[in-house]
């Protein structure tokens, strides 16, 4: 679909160009980076460690030293639930980071679309061509809205704010009865529970975007081919 939107461009620059024995070159396009404040910057810094190599890097380290530990604590029932509570309270934050940075990438994307769109609208209008039409959305379920609304919820900075003051609450439980197998399971059982949840709404949303984007990109298409019918047909 993009190398044949690719080839519509070229086709139709090129009839441009002849036409106007136009010889300069295009226009540098820059991409205006996110306006982004500390908060979002934190969250930018701590998802480019935890999704590079130096990420890895701190996983195998950690499971080295629970393995090391293993022997001296005579593999107890403490020992097999450490490895848990890590991946319980980290994945946990990581669940919200990962929303947040994800939802501004679509979020972006969609925009570009829109301001392509309105420019291509805009031309359609100039040389007196018809807007082709783009194929309706389906209609929204009730699941659907619910869904969304959590997705959108959860993907907002204050959500990764909220989810780091939760990993606060549940050590400080844990410190409070003294890492026993109770404050173990207090903070590695809720906290796996909801990041499997997150994994679902996560998928989910992919799978939405994804779809908008197939959407998006066949309308462009279509438009594409519409303007290259009229431009060779000057």
């Amino acid at each position: 679909m993009l190398d044949q939107i690719l080839h519509l461009d070229y086709a139709i620059e090129s009839k441009l160009r002849s036409l106007s024995d136009d010889l300069e070159p295009n226009e540098e396009q820059v991409l205006v980076p996110e306006k982004r404040n500390k908060v979002l910057h934190a969250i930018d810094w701590y998802s480019d460690i935890i999704g590079t190599d130096i990420g890895g890097v701190i996983a195998i380290i950690v499971i080295v030293i629970w393995i090391i530990i293993g022997g001296p604590v005579g593999w107890s029932d403490n020992w097999w639930l450490i490895i848990g509570t890590y991946t319980g309270l980290v994945g946990f934050i990581d669940g919200f980071v990962l929303r947040n940075v994800y939802n501004r990438i679509v979020t972006r994307d969609q925009s570009i679309y829109e301001k392509g769109r309105e420019k291509e609208r805009t031309f359609f209008e100039e040389v007196g061509l018809p807007w082709p039409e783009s194929a309706s959305e389906p209609n929204k379920t009730i699941s659907y809205r619910i869904s969304a609304f959590i997705n959108v919820k959860c993907s907002t900075p204050s959500a990764v704010g909220v989810s780091i003051l939760i990993i606060v609450g549940l050590i400080a439980c844990a410190c409070g009865l003294r890492w026993n197998t109770t404050a173990q399971l207090i903070c590695n059982s809720p906290t796996m529970i909801i990041e499997g949840f997150f994994l679902i709404i996560l998928l989910q949303a992919h799978k939405w975007a994804d779809v908008k984007t197939r959407t998006e990109t066949s309308a462009l298409c279509m438009r594409r081919s519409t303007l290259n019918t009229f431009v060779q047909s000057l």
